[in-house]
């Protein structure tokens, strides 16, 4: 990490023909294109998600294309489960939260009991020790809060492969974290791209509980968010702790969490009638802190007539759609679409699919980029969504996608981190940088907390402050994160015309970094064009102006938390060479 002093911003202006700039820049459009693909390529660029079971003995491997229907699993379960495979795709095991199974279909040793439920929505969910080659940590949810089963809210335990020839072992189990939580779990990627955090909600609450898991351990103090509306008990004489039922998601961009759940408003037992809501909302979560922010939106529905529920979300792999499974009506089960980068996300809701048999169940992205949806009451296909990315029905739903070969799907799909890739210990500097007469720079590895530092000078500090150019290494160990060498090679130059952009910043009016502009910018350039791309391609701010800032907006609305990039061309007075600047800024809240 190379700290310096940063400043922030940029505002739009004109609509500008990418095209041409893109002719003009050949380096540009190839840099543009590795940009957005990137969001896209999380998942389905490793292999660790390749091999799903799930439901009553059914399953998928996703190492042929198409997937290959599986029927030599043993689950029986009816809703939660996740498997885990090694970076090439071949199964290591498997769980529903109550049993593991090795790569042999066969009881991992010690590996029952555990303190998930068969019928919890999210009932187990398997993420890799970061920076560990052989350790997994399995954590699950108990089902209704714990009033079903002899376990409750969110515990964890720890799977060892190097036990039993390869086989593995469970070696902890049932950790308590956190009782009386919803069946609701997902993992999301830290910002430093090795931790992992793990995410649940409180029953009877408006509390998101994030734990972190580091190559030095889980945390158990959690980061605790109360945004939203409290998943309540309606205590109606039927039906108590539905709304603890009902999945949470993550973005594959690690950004944002959507979670849905159902509330139930009156019962008649005479009639034999219920009523219910369901609910809705999507959250900022910021990666590098756990936090979430106050609900993006949140969209309840109810008619008083009968029993609206939800159960299924999903983002696109591209981040820009989000897909909720209802049952409300008739026909009674529904698929919608929302489009995440309306102006109005709400409103953009497009009605996908109905049908009256069959409910959706569990919707997950699988390697091929597509979306899989869970049928209920034995039905012996998932349902397709083949082009999610799309707009509207584009993203062509297909009922009977892809055949079982005869096994029943259950409510349940694995529960799956997103980005399986991580950054290795030994490579904790930025890219080579440069140092500016007259100026000290602090060169600092990131937030692996390490037990040892050592530098070229011999300095054993986390940071090192140094006023010349030059190449400098660091050597660190720790216990728990093993021990690595980095370099970095840090050039000279006159910054008295050089244009400097920070990283990020934060349009929030708080009088810090709130807009995107140059940190140093002492001279009078002969030529200007800044230009600020959403990931899509599109322009958001544009200015020849070196003194105009971009303010976050764009077309009068506050722009989306996330990534940008930018391209500046400039000529500093008395050169004839036009200077290039391409990059990338992080808008945050």
């Amino acid at each position: 990490m190379i700290k310096k002093e940063q400043k922030t911003e940029v505002e739009p202006t004109q609509e500008y023909n990418v095209t041409s700039l893109l002719e003009s820049a050949t380096m540009f459009k190839l840099f543009l294109f590795l940009f957005c693909t990137s969001f896209a390529l999380s998942v389905w660029g490793q292999g660790e998600a390749n091999v799903w079971y799930f439901g009553f003995g059914a399953g998928l491997d996703f190492n042929t294309a198409p997937p290959t229907a599986l029927t030599n699993g043993m689950l029986s379960t009816d809703e939660g489960c996740s498997t885990i495979c090694d970076a090439d795709g071949n199964l290591l095991f498997y769980s529903n939260g109550e049993d593991v199974y090795n790569r042999n279909h066969q009881i991992m040793q010690n590996g029952t009991g555990l303190a998930g439920h068969f019928s919890s929505t999210q009932s187990a969910l398997i993420v890799p020790k970061p920076l560990s080659n052989h350790l997994y940590y399995i954590f699950t949810t108990g089902a209704e809060a714990g009033f079903s089963g002899a376990f409750n809210g969110l515990n964890y335990s720890i799977v060892d492969m190097t036990q039993d020839d390869g086989k593995g072992a469970v070696i902890e189990k049932n950790v308590p974290l956190i009782g009386y939580t919803t069946e609701k779990q997902t993992a999301i990627r830290h910002s430093n791209g090795r931790d992992i955090w793990i995410v649940t909600h409180l029953f009877e609450s408006d509390a998101f509980y994030s734990f972190l898991l580091s190559c030095e351990g889980l945390q158990t103090q959690p980061v605790i968010s109360r945004v939203g509306k409290p998943h309540i008990d309606p205590n109606v004489g039927c039906c108590e702790r539905i709304s603890t039922l009902g999945c949470m998601k993550s973005s594959p961009d690690n950004q944002k969490i959507a979670v849905v759940w159902s509330e139930l408003k009156t019962y008649d037992p005479q009639a034999g009638t219920v009523i219910g809501d369901w609910h809705l909302e999507l959250f900022e979560f910021d990666n590098s802190s756990g936090k979430l922010s106050p609900p993006d939106f949140s969209v309840s529905y109810g008619d008083n007539s009968s029993n609206n529920q939800s159960y299924g979300i999903c983002f696109s792999p591209d981040n820009t759609k989000l897909y909720q499974a209802v049952y409300q009506g008739f026909p009674a089960n529904k698929i919608f679409q929302y489009d995440l980068t309306a102006e109005d996300i709400p409103a953009s809701r497009a009605l996908i699919v109905e049908e009256s048999i069959k409910a959706f169940g569990t919707m997950e992205i699988g390697p091929d980029g597509k979306i899989y949806i869970a049928r209920t009451n034995g039905h012996k296909y998932l349902s397709v969504l083949h082009q999610p990315n799309l707009l509207g029905t584009a993203c062509a739903y297909e009922k009977d996608g892809i055949s079982l070969a005869g096994i029943n799907s259950t409510w349940g799909l694995p529960n799956i981190l997103y980005d399986y890739s991580f950054k290795p210990v030994f490579d904790f500097f930025s890219s080579d940088t440069t140092i500016c007469e007259n100026e000290t720079l602090s060169l600092e590895m990131d937030t692996l907390n390490a037990d040892h530092y050592l530098w070229n000078d011999g300095s054993i500090f986390s940071n090192l402050d140094i006023e010349e150019a030059g190449l400098y290494w660091l050597e660190i160990s720790s216990e728990n994160c093993g021990q690595g060498r980095d370099s970095i090679y840090v050039a000279g130059e006159n910054c008295d015309c050089k244009v400097i952009f920070p990283n990020v910043f934060s349009p929030n009016a708080d009088g810090n970094n709130d807009v995107f502009e140059p940190v140093r910018a002492f001279c009078e350039y002969e030529k200007y064009d800044l230009k600020v791309f959403s990931r899509w391609g599109e322009v958001v701010f544009a200015t020849n102006d070196q003194h105009q800032s971009w303010d976050g907006y764009f077309k009068g609305k506050k722009s989306q938390v996330g990534t940008y990039l930018f391209y500046l061309s400039y000529q500093i007075p008395g050169n004839d060479k036009v200077e290039q600047v391409l990059g990338d800024v992080a808008l945050v809240r």
